[in-house]
């Protein structure tokens, strides 16, 4: 073969991988069998160019048992009719510039082309067959910007990991992204994730330059460290209908333009550290929120945050929680009826919560708007706007306690009344509806005091 035919971009029938330049030391006159027999995968060497033919399996590289072969080998043919490609074939040839995957090609295992820092464009034939893309088969080429792959991919996706990608969309038939799938692809701002995928590794986006992500519906798990050190994501959408469970131990560590997060209603459990060093500014759950606890360490170091609404079901506030959260940050809590297990927003946050912030009590009226009031924990009542209210329900309706009066009773009890002399509650009992109250009756014989006005 001679050196104008090393420069033909791509042979009818063959995929070609190409260097812009020749080596001084080109390996010639060498070569056998890379599988298990020669008609299976046979194998030549000439001027520098690696021709691969057969009918089967890549599966073993005895060019890589030639002195110079990183630099000796500068172009690499595998003719149709390849099936596969075994671990670490043509990883560490550094001067491969391009690589055209067959469509009989079904396997690319571990670290095929890993380290190939010259590496800038990969094709895959219309048609490909490709089902398994392995761990780390293409980590490490900083040179290669874009890839499409083919839709015939299933399962789990292998690592890019290092890579120069700017842009990916992960065919449909994808499942789960390998660990560290794309971690310190430092170029990487746009991913298009499929309704298929049902896992978000450990490390999966680490430290690329993602400025938005859409989660599925179909991920059920988002695991720790799988956006960290992002410092330009900005936006992070669940699916409405998302089936996520969990958000593991410092998934948006150092996430520093994350200003808002809206977790899914699905979500029951979130991991320590969560959005530590973030620039987290407010935070809401879903209407139905399954959450039932505020994990130790959760707002760790969230230096920015201001605004935090708690579910209906949050029942305990773990270790330092807030440790190192701004005393001018605000918890929205709602109490009353089951909320909490019953428990009040105060006794939630205890000292070992180091939230040093303010509980602001707050309550939806009939269109689902907030109401925010603030709740004497002594004596129970309610203000909200300057106004005092008898119970929730009279603030949700909209019935200020204008003037209330009344009764000690002759058990300890004290009934109260509004200026019309409707009963409307029993201190140290629990508070009635107007309704509830119409039905019982007044204590006789007992004196009458101005509460207030």
């Amino acid at each position: 073969m001679t050196k104008n035919k090393l420069l033909t971009p791509i042979l009818l029938g063959t995929t070609i991988l190409s260097t812009a330049a020749f080596a001084d030391n080109l390996i010639t006159g060498e070569s056998g069998k890379c599988g298990s027999t020669d008609a299976q995968c046979h194998y030549e060497i000439t001027n520098g160019v690696l021709t691969i033919t057969g009918n089967a399996f890549i599966s073993s590289k005895p060019w890589k048992n030639i002195s110079g072969y990183k630099t000796g080998i500068t172009s690499v043919i595998i003719e149709n009719g390849i099936t596969g490609i075994t671990n670490n074939a043509f990883d560490e040839i550094t001067s491969l510039k391009s690589v055209v995957i067959p469509n009989s090609v079904k396997t690319i295992n571990n670290a095929a082309f890993h380290y190939a820092p010259s590496l800038e464009s990969v094709t895959f034939e219309t048609g490909s067959q490709l089902t398994t893309l392995a761990s780390n088969a293409f980590s490490y080429s900083p040179s290669l910007k874009s890839i499409d792959l083919p839709e015939s991919l299933t399962g789990t996706l292998g690592s890019f990991q290092g890579t120069g990608l700017t842009s990916i969309v992960i065919p449909s038939k994808v499942t789960q992204l390998d660990n560290s799938c794309f971690k310190d692809a430092t170029s990487l701002e746009s991913v298009t994730l499929p309704d298929s995928l049902t896992y978000i590794p450990q490390y999966g986006f680490q430290n690329t330059s993602l400025k938005s992500i859409d989660i599925p519906k179909n991920v059920t798990t988002i695991q720790g460290m799988a956006f960290k050190d992002i410092s330009s994501l900005e936006n992070i959408t669940f699916a409405s209908d998302s089936k996520l469970r969990e958000i593991n131990t410092n998934a948006f560590e150092n996430a520093t333009s994350l200003k808002s997060i809206n977790i899914p209603a699905s979500v029951t459990q979130l991991g320590g550290y969560l959005f530590k060093g973030s620039g987290l500014e407010s935070i809401t759950f879903d209407e139905g929120s399954k959450l039932t606890s505020i994990p130790n360490y959760l707002f760790w170091d969230a230096s920015n945050l201001k605004s935090v609404m708690l579910p209906d079901s949050i029942t305990s506030v773990g270790w330092a929680a807030f440790s190192g959260v701004p005393s001018t940050a605000t918890v929205y809590c709602q109490e009353g009826g089951n909320k909490h297990g019953g428990k009040s927003c105060s006794e939630l946050f205890t000292a070992n919560s180091s939230f040093t912030g303010t509980i602001q009590l707050y309550a939806k009226d009939t269109n689902g708007n907030m109401i925010l009031y603030d709740k004497d924990e002594t004596t129970g009542e309610i203000t909200s706007n300057g106004k005092k209210y008898a119970s929730i329900d009279h603030l949700i309706a909209g019935r200020a306690m204008h003037e209330i009066q009344q009764i000690e009773n002759s058990d300890g009890s004290v009934y109260l009344y509004d200026e019309n002399g409707n009963l409307i509650g029993i201190k140290g009992k629990r508070i009635y509806t107007v309704e509830e109250a119409a039905r019982l009756s007044k204590p006789t014989g007992n004196t009458f005091k101005l509460r207030y006005k």
